[in-house]
């Protein structure tokens, strides 16, 4: 993860970094789990943000920088607008589906 995040290994990852974000995590999951009811609602929500990353923006995140390292031979500019436009879609895509996602779920305790 530290990669992913900070671009350093985790084996040069200071400990103090490690144990903030291990230590944010298991927070942010107990903070969750104590107040949220019903599970079906965390679903929801991880399942509208976490799809569109995995599918869309992570891929192209991952080529740009396979591209950038020299991994991956530069494709013709028709592809990088491509690449670009995966991951600008997804995050569109993201936010619009975790919008429509609270709505649903506003408008449901509504009823």
């Amino acid at each position: 993860m530290g990669v992913l995040v900070f671009g350093i290994h985790d084996n040069d990852m200071p400990k103090w970094l490690h144990f903030t974000i291990t230590l944010g995590l298991c927070g942010a999951a107990l903070l969750v789990s104590m107040w949220i009811p019903n599970i079906s609602t965390v679903f929801s929500l991880m399942g509208s943000t976490t799809s569109s990353f995995v599918c869309f923006i992570l891929p192209a995140i991952l080529t740009i920088k396979l591209i950038h390292k020299g991994k991956l031979p530069r494709p013709p500019f028709s592809k990088i607008v491509a690449i670009f436009g995966l991951a600008i879609g997804g995050a569109v895509l993201g936010v619009a589906s975790t919008c429509i996602t609270v709505a649903q779920l506003l408008t449901k305790g509504k009823a």
